[in-house]
């Protein structure tokens, strides 16, 4: 009797150091497993804190060769514009704005475009002011939208002395002819004013075409040439197309298009990569008279020159 308790007395101890050493073998593992992490952590930390310290040197040095590097130079220009300002063009030409409902009620009294002497940032106290020559309202989006603000603005530029400008939102969804009629019928523009303004643009609606195989790129374009034609033929002069440089490269690139003045917006470079008779610089004016951000245009040429894209008597 006396062996078997022994036997038992033997197992059991045999057990508990079993228990004990496992235990401990898991809490090593445990430990070794948290200080891992810890290890992946510091890591994690002190490759994003190198970052964010090059990225701060790097917006108050500026060495030019980091704005040549790919996609980086595009966000280094990015925080550099919102924070500071968009830099107004270095040549000669005429400054413009573009406004929608967005903007809400705007005193065109007021309005102004001002800038920095010394580094031509646009900013609402600048030293430099200078006179916007045009504005351009939104007016019509597809074959029932109206823009709300749209009388109040076309007043308000023309009661100001700026030369008046209406675009259409182009809608991939209805009739580019129906839409044509309903634009300038909406608009109802007169001679002294900008010609007629197609704003093409791409976006969801074309990208799940083109993926589905429903629409070619060459379609787009055919959809862009019916609303061109149909105001050309009523108005008796080319309408003026505003679209990325982007898109313009992708869709409205082949030669039909040259005939028709450009407007171009391409932010946060020096120069757009596609050059049209208007570049819409950015979208970060400020200006006094508006509430907000607003996007700020710049036409390449003198007021003679401008002229050529107004509607004739």
């Amino acid at each position: 009797m006396h062996l078997f308790f022994l036997v038992v007395a033997l197992r059991l101890l045999q057990e508990h150091e079993f228990l004990r050493v496992k235990h401990k073998r898991h809490r090593s593992e445990q430990t070794k497993g948290t200080a891992g992490n810890r290890k992946a952590m510091t890591i994690l930390l002190s490759a994003v804190g190198v970052a964010i310290l090059a990225l701060l040197l790097l917006a108050f040095v500026r060495p030019q060769w980091a704005y040549r590097i790919p996609y980086l130079g595009r966000v280094l220009a990015y925080v550099e514009e919102y924070v500071e300002g968009a830099v107004v063009p270095h040549s000669d030409g005429l400054l413009g704005i573009d406004v929608s409902k967005h903007q809400g009620s705007i005193d065109w009294k007021a309005v102004e475009l001002r800038y920095n002497m010394m580094d031509r940032r646009l900013n609402r106290d600048g030293d430099v002011r200078q006179k916007i020559h045009f504005a351009i309202v939104k007016a019509t989006e597809g074959l029932t939208i109206k823009d709300t603000e749209y009388e109040n603005n076309r007043r308000g530029i023309t009661d100001n002395g700026m030369i008046f400008g209406a675009f259409h939102y182009f809608s991939y969804t209805s009739s580019p002819e129906q839409q044509a009629a309903y634009y300038m019928k909406t608009a109802s523009l007169k001679p002294g004013d900008m010609r007629p303004i197609l704003d093409i643009e791409e976006n969801v609606s074309i990208a799940r075409r083109l993926v589905n195989g429903d629409w070619t790129e060459d379609m787009i374009a055919e959809k862009a040439l019916e609303w061109l034609r149909a105001v050309e033929a009523q108005m008796g002069c080319r309408p003026i197309i505003y679209t990325s440089a982007n898109f313009k490269m992708k869709y409205l690139n082949d030669t039909v298009f040259a005939r028709y003045p450009f407007w171009i917006a391409h932010y946060h470079v020096s120069e757009p990569r596609v050059k049209g008779s208007i570049w819409q610089f950015t979208e970060q004016g400020a200006l006094k008279g508006i509430n907000g951000n607003v996007d700020v245009d710049f036409f390449y040429g003198s007021e003679t020159e401008f002229s050529e894209l107004l509607i004739k008597e």
